[in-house]
């Protein structure tokens, strides 16, 4: 029975785990085998204790691509009547990016307009963005649980002997795990802890791109994939690897290898993307070659290889500045260059982008020489290649670029010899069975969790018949010392000296970032600090204009206890009580026994309170004019003064009758 081949589009952890978890826990188990095609040596990074086919594995590495990252990854099921290939599709911004893109920008390196543009995309995006080592881009739509019915890794694998179980294939321009606890994708997230999510057991996590200090497990990327799948004689038709899976047909000649003495042009060609985590020449080294200037070079940018002008819209974090775009004077786009162009020059530069530059064996099969730049990624042929045997190193800031390219003008039969020994290797490894023998005998080493080491044979076959000084590094039960040439020795050392240089430089780009989060850290401390500042001279304004409004108020109040409550009669004796009395209160005239009343502004008969006190031996009276009781009536004059209560005292009112009248 022939196994059934499948794809499907997962969206949540719950669900990618039910699939998985039948995988791992059904089934016949897998016998361990010997394994079958071509021998193929493995990277290290196969060896790593962490790696575990388990339902816990299963659980931590689903937890930590869906929950933490938001990644898109496949996961690879296998099964003994099935294949099931499964597209873990989380289309929401992480939460712990999206704090970070939601940071006010401080770049010195981007101007208004770009800024504006990054702030209004991210704003408008900030829940589906979608971030891969430095790069920011919304997610892809994807509304159907099923993407399509292969790919180029399903088709690959397709009648291949493999082991039951489950496996992670990030095909992303990303390298995810670290091997020391941090975060991924440091440009964006620094130096974070993973907290919760380090986790010590995973799934084998299979990437087109490994990296210094990650676990991932390098796998070959989609150019080759798709090479000896598609395009092993139509390679040079095509865009220097393919657009999508669409073949572009730029250039029907299908050869475009060239003979070492055919080569006509004595330069350094680059054409490529200005890819890359950076947006400025410090930082991106596409961007600074292209700047560069010499008669030994032919270096532009172009846009996904093809024949666009530069791309200056990517939005993506620098090493240095952080969040923003590429600068719009990256320098001049260039001409468009096949395979076929490129190979009648002498040496071809390959510079890494966002990961590991997917086309370097496809650069190989060109004849020419490849100057290679030191990157912090690594591709899944490294462990089996040599630089100074199937390469010439430069430094990752370019710094000796030039320095190499004279020492190969004067040195032209060995750099023949290296262009040689690289185009042999990349054929013995372009090869449909070769390809498949890695992938298979890589999921076999992990299924019986104990990887082996196997000599390439087809690998460095050429450079034995060349006898060439190449030396490949064999894991074995037993370590055996082969005699290598001075020349080798003098690689190994240059290549120590270029390890050196970019520890170096790691560790001064450290120290730079340490130093900017230090400076952020300090500069927010004193926005605290005046921040604080002003709420205390806030609240010490505020409790000035508190005393101040209480003192008013308390000056108002003794204003008021002040005023006089009535109005005060001053007259002599003769004139009091008499009509033409004059009230001390704006010149009012009130008649006889009045008073005037400032708070009705009238005059009123005076109550026994207005009129004046008098001693005698017998007590203190009240003098009231004899004549009152005839012009306010009997009734009133006892109610309100032979009667009446004093409030102080509470006792009745003593009342002397005196006669006011003036004589006649």
């Amino acid at each position: 029975m022939s196994k059934k081949y499948e794809m499907r589009v997962i969206h949540t952890y719950a669900d990618a785990y039910a699939v998985g978890a039948k995988y791992i826990t059904t089934g016949a188990k897998t016998v361990p085998r010997l394994r079958e095609g071509v021998d193929v040596p493995f990277p290290e990074q196969l060896s790593d204790p962490k790696w575990e086919i388990s339902l816990p594995a299963l659980e931590n590495t689903l937890r930590y691509i869906m929950e933490l990252l938001h990644h898109q990854c496949y996961m690879l099921c296998i099964g003994d009547n099935d294949v099931l290939m499964c597209k873990l599709d989380v289309q929401t911004t992480a939460p712990i990016f999206r704090d970070i893109l939601e940071q006010p920008l401080n770049n010195s390196e981007i101007n208004p307009t770009q800024a504006k543009n990054i702030r209004e995309t991210v704003d408008k995006n900030i829940d589906k963005l979608r971030v891969m080592q430095c790069i920011v881009k919304p997610f892809a739509s994807s509304s159907s649980n099923t993407e399509s019915k292969t790919n180029e890794y399903l088709e690959l694998i397709r009648g291949l002997n493999l082991p039951n179980g489950v496996f992670i294939l990030n095909l992303t321009d990303a390298v995810i795990l670290r091997n020391d606890g941090k975060m991924p994708f440091t440009m964006v997230t620094g130096k974070t802890d993973l907290g919760e999510y380090n986790f010590d057991k995973h799934i084998p996590i299979l990437s087109i791109s490994g990296q210094r200090k990650y676990l991932d497990i390098p796998i070959p990327n989609y150019d080759d994939v798709m090479f000896v799948l598609k395009y092993p004689q139509k390679y040079a038709a095509i865009n220097n690897g393919y657009v999508g899976s669409k073949v572009v047909k730029s250039n029907p000649d299908p050869s475009y290898t060239t003979n070492w003495d055919d080569k006509k042009i004595a330069k350094a060609v680059f054409r490529g993307g200005p890819t890359g985590c950076g947006y400025t020449d410090e930082t991106n080294m596409r961007i600074r070659l292209a700047k560069m200037k010499s008669r030994h070079l032919d270096a532009k940018l172009t846009v996904k290889d093809g024949n666009e002008s530069v791309d200056t819209k990517a939005i993506k974090f620098d090493p240095k500045y952080g969040l923003g775009s590429m600068n719009t004077h990256i320098g001049a786009s260039g001409n468009f260059l096949t395979m076929a162009d490129q190979s009648r020059y002498k040496y071809i530069i390959h510079v890494d982008g966002n990961v590991n530059a997917y086309r370097l064996l496809a650069t190989m099969l060109t004849g020419s020489l490849i100057l290679r730049v030191t990157s912090q990624y690594t591709s899944w042929v490294d462990h089996m290649m040599q630089h100074m045997v199937h390469y010439v190193p430069v430094k990752a800031d370019l710094s000796d670029l030039l320095d190499v390219i004279r020492w190969c003008e004067r040195n032209d039969d060995k750099c023949k010899e290296i262009a040689q020994n690289g185009m042999n290797f990349a054929r013995s490894i372009l090869s449909k069975k070769y390809i498949q023998s890695y992938i298979k005998n890589t999921l076999w080493s992990l299924s019986e969790g104990r990887p082996v080491t196997i000599l390439g044979e087809m690998a460095n076959k050429t450079a034995k018949k060349r006898k060439s000084p190449v030396v490949v590094a064999v894991a074995a039960a037993k370590n055996k010392t082969r005699k290598v040439t001075k020349a080798t020795k003098d690689a190994i050392k240059k290549a120590k000296e270029a390890a050196k240089e970019q520890e170096k430089a790691a560790k001064e780009a450290a120290k730079e970032q340490e130093k900017r989060a230090k400076e952020e850290e300090k500069r927010a401390k004193e926005a605290a600090k005046e921040e604080e500042k002003r709420a205390k001279e806030a609240a010490k304004e505020e409790e000035k204009r508190a005393k101040e409004a209480a003192k008013e108020q308390e000056k108002l109040a003794k204003a008021e206890k002040k005023k006089p409550k009535e109005a005060v009669i001053k007259a002599t004796d003769d004139e009091k009580m008499t009509e033409n009395v004059v009230i001390e209160d704006n010149n009012k005239k009130c008649g006889r026994h009045e008073y005037f009343n400032m708070s009705r502004k009238r005059c009123e008969i005076k109550p026994y309170t207005k009129w004046e006190k008098v001693k005698t031996v017998e007590g203190v009276f009240r003098k009231i004019p004899s004549d009152l009781k005839d012009i306010i009536g009997e009734e009133r004059f006892k109610r309100e003064y032979e009667d009446a209560i004093d409030v102080a005292t509470g006792e009745k009112i003593k009342i002397l009758l005196v006669d006011t009248k003036k004589p006649k």
